[in-house]
């Protein structure tokens, strides 16, 4: 398999003479995050270039594919498994994936213990947040080494830690 490019989640903005609404818009199409105009000043360009990488990490924290990786561990979301270097798959919870889910779509937030129960239990929830932490021990667990990137926030809830 070749590699795309640009390479996945590389924001990409078109630095160029061109000023016509057609160029604009046959840019935008092709798949451009932005279209720079010169002249142009160069704050306006490093708030840009600014502006498209903080897109790209976000669209890359995204979890709206069917698998995404938290540290050298792959969860793939349409077969509900874990897949890490040490064998054999670790097989994943609804909530256990709600739970990655959310921690991937919020990298270094600290996610308070009620925001992940409305989130994933569900706004009615009406048990206790042990639960929670019972079901974030087996998600570390089935992580791997890669647990340890999720981390505890004593008094508030937790947070994925590396990003």
């Amino acid at each position: 398999m070749s590699p795309t490019y640009p390479p996945r989640g590389l924001p990409t903005c078109l630095l160029t003479a061109k000023t016509s609404e057609t160029d604009v818009v046959l840019g935008l199409g092709l798949g451009a995050d932005d279209f720079i105009s010169k002249p142009f000043r160069i704050r306006e360009l490093f708030a840009r270039v600014s502006a498209a990488l903080r897109r790209g990490r976000l669209a890359a924290s995204t979890v709206n594919a069917d698998t995404f990786m938290i540290g050298s561990a792959r969860i793939d979301a349409r077969r509900f498994l874990v897949v890490t270097d040490e064998p054999p798959d670790q097989p994943l919870t609804i909530r256990e994936l709600g739970l990655l889910k959310e921690f991937a779509e919020h990298p270094g937030e600290v996610l308070s213990r009620d925001a992940l129960l409305d989130k994933v239990w569900g706004v009615n929830y009406a048990g206790g947040t042990r639960t929670l932490d019972q079901h974030i021990v087996q998600v570390r667990r089935k992580l791997g080494k890669s647990g340890d990137l999720i981390e505890t926030v004593r008094g508030v809830g937790y947070r994925l830690r590396g990003f």
